[in-house]
């Protein structure tokens, strides 16, 4: 009885694990603490939710992707986004996530992420300010999805290919996030 209970609970430790680093496996990239870093060009180039969500997904990420480099030229770029914003709610891992649609195209949504500050000491101050930005116009987000009505807004962030899962809240459907957002002003 004792080694059933023993086998069964590395069972459920081995697959939690599993399970967080499926999740969080380019955690570096996300927070923008990876290799490949210093390399990203930080100046915005305007974009669209559309164009952006057009995009082809990298053939490196359907393969299975790196865990701490980015995927050229795309994660190498900030965009600036003007949209709506539809919803949000915080991730388990205290990210922001936000939910975004193209002003031309309701359709077409995306998700921008905002970490904790404590997650890029170099970027805290950005991180902070974003927050603050989101938490003043519409309270702090909480853990299940808040819907609310579309306010314009400006979004910059790096360009970064997530994983598409059940549990995500409207993915642009090539994966592709801002992540992470480094600004949103309300407009």
């Amino acid at each position: 009885m004792r080694f059933r209970l023993l086998v069964a609970s590395m069972l459920v430790i081995v697959l939690a694990g599993a399970s967080l680093f499926a999740r969080h496996r380019r955690w570096p990239v996300k927070v923008l603490r990876d290799a490949d870093a210093e390399r990203v060009d930080m100046r915005p180039v305007p974009s669209s939710v559309a164009h952006l969500g057009a995009l082809p997904t990298p053939v490196t990420w359907l393969l299975g992707g790196p865990v701490n480099h980015r995927l050229g030229p795309i994660e190498y770029r900030t965009f600036e986004v003007a949209a709506d914003l539809k919803g949000l709610k915080t991730e388990s891992d205290g990210d922001y996530h936000i939910v975004i649609a193209d002003r031309a195209d309701p359709s077409k949504v995306m998700i921008v992420e905002i970490p904790a500050p404590r997650e890029n000491p170099k970027l805290a101050a950005e991180f902070g300010q974003a927050r603050t930005a989101v938490d003043e116009h519409l309270g702090k987000p909480e853990r299940n999805i808040r819907w609310v009505q579309p306010r314009k807004v400006r979004v910059v962030g790096v360009g970064f290919f997530d994983r598409l899962t059940n549990d995500q809240e409207s993915p642009a459907p090539n994966g592709i996030e801002l992540h992470p957002v480094l600004k949103i002003t309300f407009e």
